[in-house]
């Protein structure tokens, strides 16, 4: 078992180094908390990764009470003017179960769904939430994008865009983690273990799979969720081995070229790149371990 991650955030510095574009990551090794980072606390657009947050506000207030799962949730057409998943493309007045529109919102990242949900539980909560999990890096400024900024620039200025950092997503989905057998920390997030169980579940259904699984072998399980915008892309999650969760990695990448000298797209070398930092982990603390 690796007791230091010295020789692997060495491997991963060299990797970020030769990029052409900003790339900001943390790692944790969750048997012994060893962790290695790059930039960890540098502010970068959150895209759709903040939405771990918001299943996680949501399961808080279900755990408080406030929601249930079962309860319906309508899509009206308002809510799909956004070019993020696939409620979008159905019949307004869509009925769903809160559990179906978090899922939705998570493993395919529907923005639809997205806009209800943060209709229901509002910014204030959502920004207590992370404020509460020690997300010190981390605004949310926007309920949910009409557009998932795709075609529109993103801002060097991250004033009003959502914003997170790698050390932050890492801080936070390692509590889940602990949360899922410990009373206590699950409380910490004011959720139980059954419900942190579910975030993790829900997030391994995860069908966006361009970035952290990229490389990695055929079925191994991730619960992690995706973000990207024109010039920025991410990923966050949890990597397992068989059922044990054994690593959280935090990768963000910005200020990505348009294309490359080369031609291709600069967001497929970003993927590329997420998908090395990934094996290179796995490698050192999976295939190694």
């Amino acid at each position: 078992m690796t007791l230091s991650l010295h020789d692997l955030e060495r491997r991963l510095q060299g990797l970020s180094d030769a990029q052409p574009f900003q790339a900001s990551w943390a790692v944790m090794d969750l048997r012994t908390g060893a962790t290695a980072a790059r930039h960890s606390d540098v502010r970068v657009p959150a895209a759709s990764t903040r939405k771990v947050a918001i299943l996680m506000t949501s399961l808080r207030l279900v755990a408080a009470g406030r929601l249930d799962l079962e309860q319906r949730i309508v899509i009206e057409a308002r809510h799909q003017h956004n070019d993020s998943g696939c409620v979008r493309f159905l019949r307004p007045n869509l009925a769903l179960t809160l559990f179906d529109a978090l899922t939705l919102m998570i493993v395919v990242s529907d923005n639809s769904c997205t806009a209800a949900i943060m209709e229901i539980i509002g910014l204030e909560a959502l920004n207590r939430f992370s404020n509460d999990a020690g997300m010190t890096r981390t605004r949310h400024v926007a309920s949910a994008p009409a557009r998932s900024l795709l075609n529109d620039a993103t801002p060097d200025d991250l004033s009003m865009v959502n914003s997170t950092s790698a050390a932050d997503m890492c801080r936070l989905l390692a509590a889940i983690v602990a949360g899922t057998g410990d009373q206590s920390a699950a409380a910490a997030l004011g959720c139980t273990p059954p419900l942190c169980r579910l975030a993790l579940d829900i997030m391994a259904g995860q069908q966006l799979r361009s970035g952290l699984p990229r490389l990695l072998p055929t079925g191994t399980r991730i619960a992690h969720k995706t973000g990207a915008g024109p010039s920025n892309e991410g990923d966050v999650g949890i990597v397992y081995r068989g059922d044990a969760p054994l690593f959280v990695l935090c990768v963000y990448t910005h200020h990505i070229p348009v294309t490359l000298e080369d031609g291709r797209p600069g967001r497929a070398l970003a993927r590329d790149h997420i998908g090395e930092i990934a094996l290179a982990c796995w490698r050192e603390l999976v295939a190694g371990g």
